[in-house]
């Protein structure tokens, strides 16, 4: 089934309000539920959907394998192969036009080193090098040069402050780094000059604030920072103007509603204005628009969107019916996004739905 709905938004701010088009809201279904996977454009209407959580609370199953290709144009799904490692939470970076590295993430119950790279042309996956360590609850930024950073993570005894960066051209992994600390469910965002940004995460059982910058001409890391306050799980999106945005997540108290803004020419942290929803495990659910606007989907039932332009935050009109986590947002040109999977906070349901927004 294929539904089609649009809805006015009336209530963006001034600024926004004078370019927007009606948000046209447009709902279908994967092939399965999922939430934890991962999720790439292939072009202007087609999506890949990698991988994830499919069953029980968050648990893998066959379709934890699977891979298939979602238009958004007619609402069809069809298979595009599987993975040779069943993934939940994963990290995935484009290496290119068609091919796409998955690396670890939990797989059957525990977290991975293995790693490999989806064709999506060819519709099949091949394993690569592997890390030299387990990791689950990672993350992955492309550098400048094509290689890929991966840093920290979980490997069931402790919180990783180890990196690695992965070739593409040898598909071998070398060890950079260490970070300044250890750190589980961080945030890495590549910068406009080429240096990838750390945030957050869980360290020995608590949430930190402390920020760190990879140098890729070094291979080291750096104290920045820190954070206003300490956060996981939390969303990190580079801004056109070169600045981050960081959004929600959690801290030991509970789920966050601020936002921060980070500028790499002063290594600051400023106050960026405050959500009307607490929200976290929204690390994939928080995407730039191409109007520059930074729409924020997962973890609430109610979408809101961040204007860069006045700094101001705003609810939109439309119910998605609970606050889904884990849920991918993934943008398309003139101004569309893919909002995909998830799962219902508190009885972790999981939702097979994709909706299409048009902002």
């Amino acid at each position: 089934m294929f539904r089609l709905i649009t809805i006015c938004l009336t209530c963006l701010s001034a600024s926004a309000t004078a370019s927007a088009s009606p948000a046209i809201l447009s709902e279908s279904h994967l092939s399965s539920p999922r939430a934890a996977h991962l999720a790439f454009a292939i072009d202007d209407s087609r999506v890949a959907i990698i991988g994830g959580c499919v069953i029980g609370k968050c648990d893998s199953g066959p379709a934890s394998s699977t891979i298939e290709i979602f238009d958004v144009e007619s609402g069809v799904t069809q298979p595009a192969g599987t993975l040779i490692h069943p993934r939940i939470g994963g990290s995935g970076v484009a290496l290119d036009e068609s091919h796409i590295l998955i690396v670890g993430g939990w797989s059957n119950g525990a977290p991975t080193a293995t790693a490999e790279i989806f064709d999506t042309r060819a519709r099949e996956s091949r394993l690569t090098g592997s890390m030299s360590t387990a990791r689950g609850a990672g993350a992955a930024a492309k550098l400048p040069d094509g290689k890929v950073l991966v840093a920290g993570g979980f490997d069931m005894r402790q919180n990783l402050a180890t990196a690695e960066i992965f070739d593409p051209r040898t598909g071998r992994f070398t060890l950079a780094g260490p970070m300044t600390i250890s750190r589980s469910a961080p945030e890495l965002t590549a910068l406009a000059d080429g240096r990838v940004l750390v945030t957050g995460g869980l360290r020995d059982g608590k949430v930190t604030n402390v920020a760190e910058i990879f140098d890729p001409s070094t291979g080291r890391f750096s104290l920045t920072g820190p954070m206003l306050e300490a956060r996981y799980k939390h969303a990190a999106v580079a801004l056109s103007s070169g600045r981050v945005l960081i959004v929600g997540g959690a801290d030991d108290a509970g789920k966050k509603r601020t936002l921060e803004l980070y500028d790499p020419a002063t290594q600051r942290f400023t106050p960026q204005g405050v959500l009307r929803s607490a929200r976290f495990k929204i690390m994939d659910s928080v995407v730039q628009m191409t109007d520059g606007r930074v729409l924020i989907a997962g973890g609430a039932s109610r979408p809101e969107v961040y204007d860069p332009v006045t700094g101001k935050v705003t609810e939109l009109p439309i119910e998605l019916g609970a606050s889904w986590n884990f849920m991918t947002a993934t943008r398309l040109q003139r101004n569309r996004v893919l909002l995909a999977g998830g799962y219902k906070e508190g009885r972790i349901e999981l939702t097979s739905r994709a909706i299409v927004l048009k902002l």
